[in-house]
């Protein structure tokens, strides 16, 4: 009686912190008496992903770790079971920051999903999907490109338009198309998708919140940052309101924020958001995370004294 994955509140979502350790007991029980079955390692991969989205993501990483290898064991590296869960170690490896580690092990994942479940395959567009965001952050945006516009068209044609997954996945080409410097028609782009979730989905939905920040990004950059801001701070109280005050994703619109702020020559207002997220990140992160890294390199730049005129 797991609650739906995207749906829990931050409370519940804590609270299912509690069965990791309950869920890897059962994985450690069936193997010992040879007992592993598919749904016993879905279970775990179940619970992992929702350890995942609490943001304990150390803990769900050594679950999701225990069933990918239990489940290659005594399933088989082609069992869909095993695929769903080897697939799983993807995203908390890319929150971690570990991206050429995520990337090794996908790309194999992809791949076996694609021999043995075919291309059109929910759990092969997940794959492709998980496999997209860490090439970006590995700075290969053409195959990233391809891989999430597969991944698009695969899901806008199983699960259609209004699904969670087709909507948060267009999100994500909104992400890849400013990282390519994509900004033609990109701030109408990105109201249709807020349009379109907030209908579809409710105002609150997370994935709503996501359109919107990619709105504000948009807006930024196209020197309006102060309508920016005010969409980031609704942003962050969505997400606030969503993962709970605690949650590192959190950092991540706290961050934008600073960025606008700084548009608008706010800069002590932009010291202190970027000094708050530099600090976070590296308490929650750790000083080695590259996004600890991002984070202080900005504050370093909002703190620089701006150069002298003539």
């Amino acid at each position: 009686a797991l609650p739906p994955e995207g749906a829990a509140s931050p409370r519940a979502r804590s609270q299912v912190r509690l069965l990791a350790p309950h869920a890897a007991g059962l994985l450690h029980r069936s193997h010992r008496h040879g007992l592993v079955t598919a749904e016993s390692v879905r279970i775990a991969a179940r619970v992992a992903r929702l350890v995942y989205e609490a943001g304990d993501w150390t803990a769900a990483l050594a679950l999701a770790s225990t069933a990918a290898r239990t489940a290659a064991e005594h399933l088989g590296d082609e069992h869909p079971a095993t695929i769903e869960a080897r697939s799983g170690q993807g995203p908390v490896l890319f929150r971690l920051g570990r991206y050429a580690e995520a990337a090794d092990l996908l790309r194999p994942v992809h791949r076996d999903a694609l021999r043995t479940l075919g291309p059109h395959d929910a759990r092969t567009l997940d794959a492709a999907y998980e496999l997209q965001r860490v090439l970006h952050r590995l700075g290969d945006l053409a195959q990233a490109r391809t891989l999430l516009e597969t991944v698009l068209d695969g899901r806008r044609h199983a699960l259609g338009e209004d699904h969670v997954a087709t909507l948060k996945t267009r999100c994500e080409m909104l992400e890849l198309r400013a990282a390519q410097n994509e900004f033609d028609h990109y701030v109408a782009a990105a109201e249709e998708l807020v349009e379109d979730c907030e209908r579809r989905l409710g105002p609150d939905h997370l994935v709503t919140v996501w359109a919107r920040d990619a709105l504000a990004r948009g807006l930024l950059r196209s020197g309006r940052g102060a309508e920016a801001e005010v969409l980031f701070r609704r942003v962050l109280a969505g997400q606030r309101a969503g993962y709970g005050d605690d949650h590192p994703l959190v950092l991540g619109v706290l961050i934008q924020l600073s960025r606008a702020q700084y548009a608008q020559g706010k800069r002590e207002q932009a010291a202190g958001s970027a000094r708050e997220v530099a600090e976070q990140r590296a308490a929650i992160l750790g000083e080695d995370h590259p996004e600890t890294a991002a984070a202080r390199a900005w504050y370093a730049e909002v703190r620089a004294e701006p150069p002298a005129p003539g």
